[in-house]
């Protein structure tokens, strides 16, 4: 909400999370509560911007500082006028000015990263009520009465595309006290798909074939979020960790599937030949020695912006003994939401992470109630067209955004 001494403004939308595609309506209600207020225009812009934040000191002993960089990549914006005012002012009272918009398809998920060091992907919608009486020097036009709402967007697929992942098979030499040849241990992981889904599961196939010396106490598997961002020239990265299993070599048959993943010395080891390899996939395909992992709803989709970097990988670690180094292989995935098709006169049904989203955004809202003197003046519906141009990091350079019909004068 906006307010001054003579008048207060306030815009609500109708749907405050969206998926690419999807229409949002609302209003701009501004209430003049003086006899007239200079004014030109309401405007209507929306706009969608990467922001980061990192903190870094500086100095040293007692001159050492808590420095903050930040910096912001607006991605989309676009601007439209409501209603222009031919005279120059408004009169006394209330008035709506309705609009709509389709969000444009390619946008990527709304996202935020809390802590001193943070980062987010922010849609707005702002109204602007234009004083052309107030001005900054150099004759630039200020804005004077103006209120923004945000809204959540919620991007994916509708058909997620699955096909199986190979990591490149890994032979590791080990080495006792890093001088010793004691032999090489090869891993070998693979996953159900290349795209992974919050909220569903996925499977991992894996193999470890000892050919060492080493012995090997348990195989670690953990599905990791990596979230890195810049401010000017300082960065930050922030790991999160979604998933951790750690299988013993002491545990059970039935409760691990580890001894059937160690093939300790192995009479014919697999080598780095394509034959070799081939049985190595066979084997992963097999699915006899899998782990089954749930990507948690509120993980975050893989994004590559301007400032903002999401990944995603699976790491697995294979734990030695004491003298020899634990070694690891990663698989890269990428995270999409899974999008909902909208069937006619059926109910629409989310996913999870889709509700999240939309109950994260709706504690954003300020809860403004209009008076109980409110008697408005509705000014024609003005739908907003983006018509953009997308090019690389997901950014969108905007060609002409248009309205439909003309617009109205009060």
């Amino acid at each position: 909400m906006g307010s001054g001494q003579s008048a207060f403004v306030v815009v609500k939308l109708d749907q405050l999370t969206v998926v690419p595609g999807g229409l949002i309506t609302g209003k701009v209600y501004l209430d003049v509560q003086a006899d007239t207020i200079d004014c030109s225009s309401i405007d209507l812009t929306i706009s969608g911007v990467e922001s980061t934040c990192v903190q870094y000191s500086s100095g040293s002993g007692k001159n050492r500082r808590t420095n903050y960089a930040r910096q912001q990549i607006e991605f989309l914006n676009a601007t439209v006028t409501l209603a222009q005012m031919p005279r120059g002012q408004l009169t006394k009272g209330n008035y709506e000015f309705p609009f709509s918009f389709v969000v444009p398809q390619g946008v990527t998920s709304s996202m935020s990263l809390g802590g001193a060091s943070n980062c987010s992907i922010r849609y707005e919608a702002t109204g602007v009520v234009h004083n052309p009486q107030k001005t900054w020097l150099g004759g630039v036009e200020d804005k004077y009465l103006s209120a923004t709402t945000p809204f959540a967007v919620f991007s994916g697929l509708t058909s997620i595309p699955y096909s199986p992942l190979y990591v490149d098979p890994k032979f590791v030499p080990m080495n006792c006290c890093f001088c010793f040849d004691q032999g090489s241990i090869l891993l070998g992981m693979s996953c159900d798909s290349s795209v992974w889904v919050p909220g569903e599961v996925h499977r991992i196939n894996y193999m470890v074939q000892n050919n060492s010396k080493a012995k090997i106490k348990a195989i670690k598997f953990e599905l990791v979020e990596s979230i890195q961002f810049h401010a000017n020239s300082h960065s930050h990265r922030s790991n999160v960790e979604h998933m951790e299993r750690r299988l013993e070599a002491t545990a059970e048959r039935n409760e691990t599937k580890i001894e059937l993943a160690l093939l300790e010395k192995h009479e014919n080891p697999i080598t780095n030949t394509p034959d070799q390899l081939l049985g190595l996939k066979k084997h992963l395909d097999s699915g006899n020695v899998s782990l089954d992992v749930t990507l948690p709803a509120h993980a975050r989709v893989s994004y590559q912006g301007s400032i903002i970097f999401v990944t995603h990988s699976i790491v697995m670690t294979v734990i030695t003994t004491f003298g020899t180094s634990n070694i690891e292989t990663v698989c890269p995935i990428t995270v999409v939401n899974r999008l909902v098709p909208v069937v006619s006169e059926e109910p629409t049904i989310y996913p999870t992470s889709y509700n999240i989203m939309a109950e994260e955004i709706s504690k954003e809202q300020v809860n403004v109630g209009l008076p109980a003197y409110w008697n408005p003046q509705q000014a024609p519906p003005v739908q907003l067209q983006f018509q953009y141009e997308a090019h690389a990091a997901n950014q969108y350079s905007q060609v002409a955004p248009t309205t439909t019909g003309s617009t109205p004068e009060v």
